[in-house]
């Protein structure tokens, strides 16, 4: 992907982010969505005001993305939370959110707070991965399977299960091909996850409006 290409694809993201951003306001806040829902408004919102100043000022990118990487870790540990029942999950998970906290620390201290953010999204994927998959574990149990299409947290958890999944490999793959010195090929790697992105927002918005027609 060249420069030019890759900037434009940037731009794409920030308007599909704002567009997931406007769902969520309109939609996250309607009688038919449940109450879990009301919070992803701002989950868009400060994913919104991040890319646009990574944009805007490159130069804290990697400053943005490190304090987003932490806000994203800790607000969808919240968001899913309030879906599992699992009392082992949720404390594993709080065990390893301050592990995550603590390490976060630790590097920002030593190195700064620009430093490359590919370690605490690692770090941040695995640890989401687990409360994602509990989650599917204890719905196909109590959940009517005709049901699953109406259910926004079945949506949202995909969404999020869906990317963090595709980018332990993506990160892992372009890292490998960067200390190669194969640049290209670890940009065009580390591309995969924008992509993968894109559907997490799409599964996001079906969460969001999969209720709407049970009005009519």
């Amino acid at each position: 992907m060249s420069d030019q290409h890759y900037n434009y694809f940037l731009w794409l993201l920030i308007i599909i982010d704002i567009t997931l951003l406007i769902f969520s306001l309109v939609f996250c806040f309607k009688d038919f969505n449940p109450v879990y829902m009301r919070s992803f408004p701002i989950y868009c919102l400060v994913n919104v005001i991040v890319e646009l100043l990574t944009k805007l000022f490159p130069s804290i990118k990697g400053t943005d993305y490190n304090i987003f990487t932490l806000f994203e870790l800790l607000y969808f540990s919240y968001f899913l939370f309030k879906l599992i029942e699992s009392k082992i999950t949720k404390r594993v998970v709080q065990i390893l959110n301050s592990f995550f906290i603590f390490y976060f620390i630790v590097s920002i201290i030593k190195n700064g707070v620009n430093i490359s953010s590919t370690p605490f999204v690692l770090f941040e994927s695995i640890i989401l991965i687990i409360p994602c998959i509990i989650y599917f574990k204890e719905l196909f149990k109590k959940l009517n399977i005709v049901n699953i299409r109406r259910e926004p947290s079945f949506w949202m958890v995909t969404g999020i299960l869906f990317y963090f999944f595709i980018l332990i490999p993506t990160i892992l793959l372009s890292a490998y091909y960067y200390y190669q010195n194969m640049n290209d090929v670890a940009g065009s790697l580390y591309a995969i996850s924008n992509y993968s992105q894109l559907i997490s927002y799409v599964l996001f918005i079906i969460a969001m409006t999969c209720r709407r027609k049970e009005l009519y």
